[in-house]
């Protein structure tokens, strides 16, 4: 094999790594930092007192009741109570195409006073 032949195939190596590279921590990376995309939706009994606050590591955007935030790295009902906790009482959650019921929000409610309770 001559010189020639090992550099071109060591340079295609390297641009194979770059890319999958890329493909696989930046791409995901860029989608879940766009504020834009918003995974959660929620309903509060009332207005929020801050209008955007960090919520489990993400921004949480709120505005005359209704709260937007970008996809978390937490199960969405730990988002729930977490959101709870932080903004009151929720009566709607939405965690991308999924809505939970009346018992899911009960749930979530409950265990976000309880936190606050123990503050």
């Amino acid at each position: 094999m001559t010189l020639s032949r090992l550099s071109t195939r060591l340079v295609a190596l390297v641009a194979a790594t770059v890319t999958s590279s890329a493909l696989l921590f930046v791409a995901p990376q860029a989608h879940a930092a766009n504020p834009k995309t918003a995974y959660y939706t929620v309903e509060l009994a009332q207005s929020a007192t801050t209008s955007r606050q960090l919520v489990r590591g993400v921004p949480v955007k709120c505005t005359d009741g209704k709260c937007v935030a970008p996809l978390a790295s937490t199960a969405d009902k730990n988002m729930c109570v977490a959101v709870s906790r932080e903004f009151g009482e929720v009566t709607v959650f939405t965690a991308g195409k999924r809505t939970f019921d009346a018992a899911q929000i009960a749930a979530c409610n409950a265990k976000g006073a309880t936190k606050v309770a123990a503050k």
